[in-house]
């Protein structure tokens, strides 16, 4: 069974990791929960960390409020069209906020 979680990263005003566990999911939706730009980038072709997030060098830059959804459908998870959440970052100011919601395999530690 599929289901959405999610988790909050409090920036510190350098590039982060979403998280440091290689995740599979079809779909994400990265919200910005604070009140400065959000900068999100993936992985260098090396497989890398980018050395660089901000208005030019970035997938997506987003306005205080804004989200954006990667991936396209469900379905795209039983056919092998996964991200994987450590190959993605996150930039933004000091103590300012990030909620990434994904879709995961329910497992036993997740409460019904």
């Amino acid at each position: 069974m599929l289901i959405n979680k999610g988790i909050n990263i409090t920036l510190n005003g350098n590039i982060q990791q979403v998280t440091s566990s290689g995740i599979a999911t079809c779909k994400m939706v990265f919200v910005n929960t604070g009140s400065n730009t959000l900068w999100i980038g993936h992985t260098a072709s090396n497989n890398t960390a980018p050395t660089t997030l901000d208005d030019t060098h970035c997938e997506y830059s987003l306005a205080p409020g804004v989200s954006v959804t990667i991936g396209q459908e469900e379905r795209s998870y039983w056919i092998g069209e996964n991200y994987i959440l450590s190959h993605w970052y996150v930039k933004g100011t000091n103590t300012q906020t990030c909620r990434v919601t994904y879709v995961g395999r329910r497992t036993s530690a997740d409460p019904i």
